[in-house]
C-alpha cells in the first residue's frame, strides 16, 4: 500500500472527504489529484499537514507503521483485527458499527 492509498484508507475512516482533508491541511486539491494520479510523495511540509489533519505520523503515511496509540488499546485491537479482515467481513462490521453508532 502506497502513501495515497493509506491516505484513502484514513479519509474513509475518519468519515471526512478528500477535500475536506486537503482545506485543513492547507494544501490544493488538483495538487492532491495530481499527486495522486502521478504516485508522487507530497513535499515533507505538506505531508506533515497532512499527517496533522489526520492524527497519524509521517511515518505512517509514507511507510505504513500503525500509529502509536497509547491511551487506548482496544482501537489498537481492533484496527488490528479490521485489517485482517476479508472486504466482505470489512463492510459487514462497518454496517454494524454504524448501526450501534445510531
Amino acid at each position: 500500500m502506497d502513501f495515497w492509498a493509506r491516505l484513502d484508507n484514513l479519509i474513509e475512516f475518519k468519515n471526512l472527504t478528500r477535500k475536506e482533508v486537503a482545506a485543513q491541511a492547507n494544501f490544493s486539491y488538483s495538487s492532491f489529484t495530481n499527486g495522486r494520479k502521478r504516485e508522487s510523495v507530497p513535499a515533507a511540509d505538506v505531508a506533515l499537514r497532512i499527517a496533522k489533519v489526520l492524527g497519524v505520523s509521517v511515518e505512517y503515511l509514507l511507510e505504513g507503521e500503525l500509529p502509536k496509540i497509547k491511551s487506548d488499546k482496544d482501537l489498537l485491537e481492533l484496527v488490528k483485527i479490521y485489517r485482517k479482515l476479508s472486504t466482505r467481513d470489512k463492510s459487514v462490521l462497518l454496517t454494524l458499527a454504524k448501526k450501534l453508532n445510531e
